[in-house]
């Protein structure tokens, strides 16, 4: 049965239309990677704005603080990333004392003390995650069988650059689950998957 907080953030999960700007911001590999549409730049910040105002420093957050026993597999709940801004997280594993959250935001990962959740304000359930899973249409070029440790991933991260807000356009060729996208260089016309097939370092 799905949770308040799972009808809340999936009733209108945020997709991409081909010929958008978008840009990185999370990288994990050409099959795993977290994409904003450059529109929504401003919703962004204003989250960060909204979050730093509700659970900031000046705020007395006694009242918010999530009781550890009560965290729950996929809860929606608050957050810190390390000593920065606090964010809307997804809590999608357990550790001993701690949990393992997505930034829902940005597509980051983290650990958080379980001690440290705070409850996430209804008003927050509204806005659907405005980071975009996506992956690229290509494979591991053989005798790899996975992108660890290939070079594809630190190649794919000088092309893209996350969080340096640079934009491409979007060509979408799936949508179900994780779109997969072609990325689309501004500048040069180029397709980033083409470059990596280019360079022998996908198929």
């Amino acid at each position: 049965m799905a949770s308040k907080e799972d009808k809340a953030l999936g009733s209108e999960l945020p997709s991409i239309d081909s010929g958008e700007l978008v840009e990185v911001c999370e990288l994990f590999s050409p099959a795993h990677f977290y994409v904003h549409r450059v529109e929504d730049r401003g919703k962004v910040d204003q989250m960060m704005g909204e979050m730093r105002k509700a659970y900031g420093m000046s705020v007395d957050r006694r009242q918010l603080w999530l009781n550890p026993a009560e965290v729950e597999l996929g809860m929606m709940v608050a957050a810190r990333w390390g000593e920065e801004g606090w964010h809307r997280v997804k809590v999608i594993g357990f550790h001993p004392n701690k949990v393992e959250v997505v930034y829902v935001d940005f597509g980051s990962r983290g650990d958080v003390p379980r001690d440290r959740l705070c409850r996430l304000l209804p008003h927050f359930l509204e806005t659907p995650p405005l980071a975009i899973a996506a992956s690229l249409a290509v494979k591991p070029r053989p005798p790899a069988t996975s992108w660890a440790d290939t070079e594809a991933t630190l190649r794919l991260h000088a092309l893209v650059k996350p969080d340096a807000q640079v934009p491409f356009s979007a060509i979408v060729l799936e949508k179900s689950g994780r779109i997969v996208l072609g990325l689309q260089a501004l500048s040069s016309g180029e397709s980033v998957s083409e470059v990596l097939v280019k360079e022998r370092l996908a198929e």
